[in-house]
């Protein structure tokens, strides 16, 4: 599965965008607030397995609640469970750039849906596949998980501990167990725990006095309890640990390299892998590490990122590499030709600067 081309309207510092992507392991460069966070987030909030998605009025471009927000993907070699007539086969297209042009596909055009997210100024979020024959379908969180999205090195502190978005998740198959006895410890906690505190009996004494006031006495008698909460002991507090030390200890480069090992590993062939500023904490020979296996991934699917770094420019073929530009809320994504491959190895740095200057001569 890949993203052959992306249009967003009216979301966060973009106001208009319209980009065909041609690789399958993608770049994207350029300088800060050129929006390619944005369009990661844009993408994420399309493919989304979520029911729903958190928003506000600074989402929309300029805080304009007015103008909806409209963010559609084109995507091909989409799972052919999707593709029945019960689903959404009868919404297949051609790709055409122009929503008035024909993108009924004949038997030689390869066939793609589009997806559109549309968000109005109440929040209310639409997710439908369109096409330029029809108003489209709605399409649900369930069959949008079928698309095999995945945001890797975002948050991944939480990837070392069973949380509920942990990629721990994925790699055990029935918790009941372990609720069950992690369950069992704090009823045990609660029967043999005594709280015997000055403050705590003052505390109750003070209750005492004031429901007195109000001619309200308990049934028996007040007093403190050690209280059993979902929040307090659960799955959530099962971490990794390296021998008596918990892997979050571990410097920043390290546990991100893990989180991505671990979120890399799970992805399914014909997924398509987001992943914003690869090079965050990672030393040269790890950013190399991490550029190889994502190739890899990218053979089966598609792996979009963005870099500030050089090292990511020296490894990557300039085909693969998109120079982002962003203006008035106008987002522009230039695709490197080939005819650039010696630039990108004599001046890399010159490809992430907002400007260069061009001299004759030493």
């Amino acid at each position: 599965m890949y993203i052959k081309n992306i249009r967003i309207k009216n979301f966060r510092g973009i106001k208009d965008m319209n980009w065909t992507i041609k690789s399958r392991l993608l770049a994207i460069i350029g300088p800060s607030d050129s929006t390619k966070t944005t369009i990661l987030d844009a993408i994420e909030m399309v493919l989304t397995p979520s029911w729903n998605i958190p928003i506000n009025d600074y989402d929309f471009f300029n805080g304009q609640v007015n103008n909806d927000i409209v963010i559609e993907l084109t995507i091909g070699e989409i799972p052919k469970e999707l593709l029945t007539e019960e689903k959404y086969g009868l919404f297949v297209r051609k790709f055409v750039l122009e929503n008035d042009i024909d993108d009924e596909p004949n038997e030689m055009d390869e066939v793609f849906l589009t997806l559109r997210l549309t968000i109005n100024e109440f929040y209310e979020e639409s997710w439908k596949v369109v096409n330029n024959r029809s108003d489209g379908k709605e399409i649900n969180y369930r069959d949008r998980a079928k698309l095999n999205m995945g945001r890797v090195g975002e948050n991944f502190y939480k990837d070392f501990s069973l949380t509920r978005n942990s990629v721990l998740n994925k790699y055990g198959d029935d918790f009941r167990e372990i609720d069950r006895i992690i369950l069992n410890i704090s009823r045990n906690n609660k029967e043999n725990f005594k709280l015997e505190d000055e403050n705590l009996k003052s505390i109750v004494d003070n209750i005492k006095k004031a429901m007195g006031e109000y001619s309200i006495a308990p049934k028996n008698d007040f007093v403190t309890r050690l209280d059993i909460k979902n929040s307090d002991l659960n799955r959530s507090n099962i971490s990794i640990y390296d021998g008596e030390v918990p892997i979050i200890l571990n410097g920043t480069g390290t546990k991100r390299l893990m989180s991505s090992a671990m979120n890399i590993n799970q992805m399914k062939n014909n997924s398509i892998v987001l992943m914003d500023e690869l090079e965050y904490g990672l030393e040269p020979y790890r950013i190399r590490q991490l550029l190889v296996k994502l190739n890899e991934l990218s053979k089966n699917g598609q792996v979009i990122f963005t870099s500030h770094s050089p090292i990511v420019m020296l490894e990557m073929q300039c085909t693969n590499i998109s120079i982002c530009r962003s203006y008035q809320g106008k987002t522009t994504c230039l695709n490197l030709e080939k005819d650039f491959q010696d630039i990108v190895r004599s001046s890399p740095e010159a490809l992430l600067s907002k400007k260069v200057i061009v001299a004759e001569g030493r």
